[in-house]
């Protein structure tokens, strides 16, 4: 696996954003795309971060939260006991996230952002990396010691590609059928 660079099987068609994009058009993209996470690059292709479906998660439970402050509020004015604050946000996440269509996410999104969300807000800056000339070993040992799914591939700074942990299963269980299609091959004499 180390004569195997990263070039030979990251991803060239990177979808990214820019720190100013509304977070509502970059979950649109994640969810257009069947993507969890993509850079946040500079005007240069320089990179600023990435986001992630992990933010939006986050994004989420700032909502429940809000929600679990107005329903507190409402109770005290009421006079009712306030429900414990896990209670109430156990069964609201529970709720929501199992109605929540990707229509209905886009639709909160909209409406919970008084000034729009956007990326810069939610994303990570510090990200972990791999430069273009890295081996599949690198790659592969990058990701055992991180819980990311993915990383932003750089050449002399800027974003060139993207490689996943499904990437690197792939290439490897591709490589294991073009040696067992050989192996085949060769016993049958062609």
């Amino acid at each position: 696996m180390s004569s195997i660079k990263v070039k030979d099987i990251m991803r060239t068609e990177v979808i990214a954003v820019k720190k100013d994009t509304p977070i509502s058009h970059a979950t649109r993209e994640m969810i257009v795309n069947n993507i969890t996470g993509m850079p946040v690059v500079n005007d240069d292709m320089t990179l600023a971060g990435i986001i992630s479906e992990k933010d939006l998660i986050k994004l989420l439970c700032d909502y429940e939260n809000s929600l679990f402050s107005r329903r507190c509020l409402v109770a005290i004015d009421e006079q009712d006991d306030c429900p414990s604050e896990n209670d109430v946000l156990m069964q609201s996440c529970n709720s929501l996230l199992q109605k929540i269509s990707s229509r209905e996410l886009l639709d909160l999104l909209y409406e919970e952002s008084d000034s729009e969300c956007v990326v810069a807000d939610l994303m990570t800056e510090d990200v972990v990396s791999l430069d273009i000339e890295d081996d599949l070993t690198t790659a592969c040992k990058c990701f055992m010691e991180h819980i990311f799914r993915r990383a932003p591939i750089l050449s002399n700074g800027k974003l060139v590609g993207i490689i996943t942990r499904k990437d690197i299963i792939n290439h490897i269980y591709n490589c294991q059928n073009f040696f067992k299609e050989i192996s085949h091959a060769k016993m049958a004499g062609l």
